[in-house]
Order: structure tokens, then C-alpha cells, then sequence
């Protein structure tokens, strides 16, 4: 197999890695390894992976995929995955990461997820603000991880 091929470009405080060639044992999971934890020590944790050259993925590049979202979530980070070819997609389903791991096939809508978590977190942070100072009553009890913007009811009223 030929070796992984990783270039990486940033677009608006987003890093897009872009991926060429197998993620498997040996050299190629070991060199994806590598560039996530350069990326995240550089405090570069909004990462995009273009999947869209990537010919196949094993089970240590499924490892090394878990080790590198893992890596980003604990640096407070997001990692999105762009374009996996059918094969790739199927080895991720198989192994349920598809449903860990959000997915896209457009490179702009992968980079507006990240200022959607934003404008969703920051209405949180509203809707506590709002209940402290006012009294009103949200659904901060499902937590901040599930917030859905609008659901501010006045006390007393019903939450249907």
C-alpha cells in the first residue's frame, strides 16, 4: 500500500486536514497520530478531515481516528469528518464512530457546524443569565450538551 499523504490549511480559526492515501498500520496511522497531536499542541482544535482521498482505513486507523477525537475533545475541542469515500464510510458505520462523530460531504457546511455550536452555546449561556436575573425557567435541567435556542418559558407556565 502506498504511504498517508496529510496537508493541512486553516480557514476562519478551522483546520482542514486534508488526507491522501490509506490510514492503516504502519507509517500511514502513525503519521495521521502524529499531525492531530501537532495540530492540538499548537492549540489548533477545530479540526476538519477531508476523507475524500482517503482509498481505505483499518482497524489501527480506526484507532487512531478514536485517539485523535478523544485527543481534540479533551483540549476542549471539535473534530468533523468531510467526504468519506464509500468504503471508509461503511468501516466507521460498522464500527458505530458515524454516530460519535458528526459527518458532512459539503466543506462549507462542516465549517459553519462549528459557528452553529457557538450561537447554540452562547444562547445557553443567555438562557442562565436570564434565569438568574429574572426568574425565568428553562430547560437547563436536559443540560447545556442538548440545548435548543427558544425553549425559555416565564415561571409557572407550561413547557408543552
Amino acid at each position: 500500500m502506498s504511504s498517508l499523504k496529510a496537508t493541512s490549511r486553516e480557514i476562519g480559526g478551522v483546520t482542514i486536514v486534508d488526507l491522501n492515501g490509506p490510514i492503516a498500520l504502519g507509517e500511514s496511522s502513525a503519521l495521521f497520530g502524529k499531525t492531530i497531536r501537532e495540530l492540538t499542541h499548537n492549540d489548533r482544535t477545530k479540526i476538519i478531515l477531508n476523507l475524500r482521498d482517503v482509498s481505505a482505513i483499518d482497524s489501527a486507523g480506526i484507532g487512531e481516528l478514536v485517539r485523535a477525537y478523544i485527543l481534540v475533545k479533551s483540549r476542549g475541542g471539535e473534530m468533523r469528518l468531510l467526504n468519506p469515500t464509500k468504503k471508509v464510510s461503511d468501516r466507521l458505520d460498522l464500527t458505530r464512530l458515524l454516530r460519535v462523530i458528526e459527518v458532512f460531504t459539503d466543506e462549507a457546511l462542516a465549517l459553519r457546524s462549528f459557528d452553529l455550536n457557538i450561537r447554540i452555546f452562547e444562547d445557553a449561556q443567555i438562557a442562565i443569565s436570564l434565569y438568574r436575573v429574572v426568574g425565568l425557567r428553562t430547560n437547563l435541567d436536559i443540560g447545556v450538551r442538548r440545548w435548543k435556542p427558544g425553549l425559555i418559558v416565564p415561571l409557572g407556565a407550561s413547557r408543552t
